[in-house]
């Protein structure tokens, strides 16, 4: 079974010997068990072994990736390399390993958002801004890039993974910033 939750520190009592930790993105960590999990438990929700696996390509840049020899990432892309030990080399993304990279950040986006709604705004706001939240989520699954995936991520979360791309997308700073608590960003 594989999840995607909020990263667990290391003396989680959830963080058992048999949850294997896959790949890191933002505040988020896929995890592999091979026994099943209450969701409800770890605030996850689970994906297939190609999206949580995908988390290494979540940090790509113009549909190409840097890749350490030696890293799970690398092995996983390109198997057993003929690179010096250290070696950097660069991997162009698929079509399918995109659509995969997409499903990922939109699990992170509807985790976030959930956590959001349910953690820190009261339950009159909750109501208030139930419309909010569903045009959100609806903008969520409307992203079929990993481009446009980035820009919704910092223009309604406050993530800067466009590296510096910023000014190309004439992007601001985020209009509902979802990253802080707190009411004020609506």
């Amino acid at each position: 079974m594989y999840i995607i939750c909020e990263t667990l520190a290391g003396n989680d009592p959830r963080y058992t010997s048999d949850l294997e930790r896959i790949y890191s993105h933002w505040i988020y960590t896929a995890y592999y068990s091979p026994t099943p999990l209450d969701l409800e438990l770890y605030d996850a929700l689970e994906v297939s072994e190609s999206v949580a696996r995908s988390m290494k390509f979540a940090n790509v840049n113009k549909g190409k990736i840097g890749l350490r020899t030696g890293s799970l990432a690398h092995e996983e892309v390109f198997g057993n390399s003929t690179e010096a030990d250290g070696a950097k080399t660069y991997y162009y993304i698929n079509e399918s390993e995109e659509a995969e990279t997409v499903e990922l950040l939109r699990v992170e986006m509807l985790l976030h958002l959930r956590k959001h709604y349910r953690d820190i705004l009261s339950e009159q706001k909750r109501n208030d801004l139930h419309p909010k939240k569903v045009a959100i989520e609806a903008e969520i699954a409307a992203c079929d890039t990993i481009i446009n995936t980035k820009i919704l991520m910092h223009t309604k979360f406050g993530v800067d993974s466009l590296h510096g791309a910023l000014t190309i997308y004439n992007l601001g700073p985020a209009a509902y910033d979802l990253s802080e608590p707190g009411l004020g960003n609506y």
